[in-house]
């Protein structure tokens, strides 16, 4: 998206200097977790990627229906990418016996005073089941 701000002559602003801002808002996606790794681990591990971060994320949080989980069973990470943009990684570890195909898993990335979320629903995974 690009928003393009133009100023009239009684601004600050010189006629005819105008100020671009481009913007986009960054992709958070959750991905289903692996049935090899529930059978293996006895855990359940999802995946948040997050790309297009215009600084480090202040925070990632995972929520179950709209509950907020225990840092502990997270982990992030925070990259940075070749278009200067920043890319994160948050896994939140679940034991099996957690897991329920009702839930509904959220990643949120809090930035500042902004929020970035995505989320899935564990009834979409039907290898877990």
């Amino acid at each position: 998206m690009i928003i393009t701000f133009y100023y009239v002559k009684t601004m600050v602003f010189s006629e005819g200097i105008h100020l671009v801002v481009e913007g986009k808002i960054p992709t958070v996606l959750v991905l289903h977790p692996l049935q090899f790794d529930k059978r293996s681990s006895g855990k359940v591990t999802l995946v948040c990627l997050v790309r297009g971060l215009l600084g480090a994320p202040t925070h990632i949080i995972w929520k179950v229906n709209g509950q907020t989980l225990p840092e502990e069973d997270t982990f992030s990470e925070i990259t940075k990418e070749t278009d200067g943009t920043n890319a994160a990684i948050g896994l939140l570890y679940l034991a099996v016996s957690d897991w329920n195909p009702k839930n509904t898993y959220t990643c949120t990335v809090i930035q500042g005073s902004k929020l970035y979320e995505g989320s899935m629903q564990a009834s979409a995974c039907q290898n877990l089941h």
